[in-house]
């Protein structure tokens, strides 16, 4: 089966490629799903997709572009997936739906078994089109943290603001204190931050702030982001703050096999920003050869409503 981009490295060489740009976006995809239906040409009810899922803490259309270099050299295209994601937290986990709008490896008339993935309490099930289960329910973990083995600045970063992989609200947007996403700290992790308010690099953008709290600040790149080196899950990770606006803007990847370069472009919106795009370039080593593959991420219809957090909805979102 054909399988989405997830942030585990254990989802095959595909996933592990985009590891680290969706590293912080745990509003991704989980297990596979597959689809008939050309990018290009949508089902005429896919822009009211979105809409129709009940419970979204945050919604939002991904487009990944794959370009393989082994491919490329054969004439093959590019692979394109779209995919409408629908994820709510619950406190110290995720709940998640993905269901595939799209992809350009579909070969007609073959159709796919699964069209919605659901993850929930630590079990993942597919769908069929006609919304029945395609196979039982699967365990992956007690949490989705433990399914893509996340490292625990993701997991504190989940806490202090579930939805920082796609949008991110402005540093002072509550004004009734105390407000949740000053107070959701994990429990078993509150070694990992220097303090509650991960505090220790003067960050106030929620998120971010605990993302690289752990992390040891080295010199600013030359365009002079902040930069914070850490080290997880066997890998060297950069990750550089736009010292104005606090964002995330760029992540560096090396590890034994391979590296990853990822930078994130924002929009500003009403409340906050929202993610606009990820673009990857990595390097896998692969029967003694370096092979170079490029990834970009398009997000779009970015919604975020779960009242515990607020709200913040991208340019494209019509109501």
């Amino acid at each position: 089966m054909k399988r989405f981009p997830r942030l585990s490295a254990t989802r095959g060489r595909h996933s592990a490629r985009i590891h680290i740009a969706l590293g912080i976006v745990f509003l991704t995809l989980i297990g596979c799903t597959e689809s008939t239906i050309s990018p290009s040409k949508p089902p005429a009810g896919a822009a009211l997709a979105l809409a129709s899922l009940a419970g979204c803490g945050a919604s939002f259309r991904m487009i990944t572009e794959d370009v393989d270099s082994l491919m490329t050299p054969y004439g093959l295209p590019a692979s394109i997936d779209t995919i409408d994601v629908c994820e709510t937290w619950t406190g110290n986990d995720y709940s998640y739906q993905g269901t595939a709008v799209g992809s350009s490896d579909d070969v007609p008339p073959f159709v796919d078994s699964v069209q919605t993935t659901i993850y929930q309490n630590g079990y993942v099930t597919g769908y069929t089109q006609l919304g029945t289960p395609a196979a039982p329910a699967t365990p992956v973990g007690s949490t989705e943290f433990a399914s893509i083995n996340a490292s625990s600045a993701l997991i504190q970063a989940s806490y202090d603001y579930p939805y920082y992989g796609v949008s991110s609200p402005a540093p002072d947007a509550c004004t009734s204190p105390p407000c949740p996403i000053y107070q959701r700290l994990s429990g078993d992790l509150s070694s990992v931050a220097a303090t509650p308010q991960f505090s220790r690099h003067g960050l106030s953008r929620h998120g971010i702030r605990a993302l690289v709290d752990g992390a040891e600040e080295i010199a600013p790149s030359q365009n002079g982001n902040r930069r914070f080196r850490s080290f997880e899950n066997n890998a060297t990770i950069i990750r550089s703050i736009d010292p104005k606006t606090q964002l995330l803007v760029a992540e560096e990847s090396a590890a034994p096999a391979d590296s990853s370069e990822a930078t994130h472009v924002w929009t500003q919106v009403p409340g906050g920003y929202v993610r606009e795009h990820t673009d990857i370039q990595s390097v896998e080593h692969i029967g003694g050869k370096r092979i170079r593959n490029r990834t970009t991420i398009r997000f779009q219809r970015v919604q975020i409503t779960d009242p515990a957090f607020g709200s913040v909805v991208g340019p494209d979102v019509t109501k």
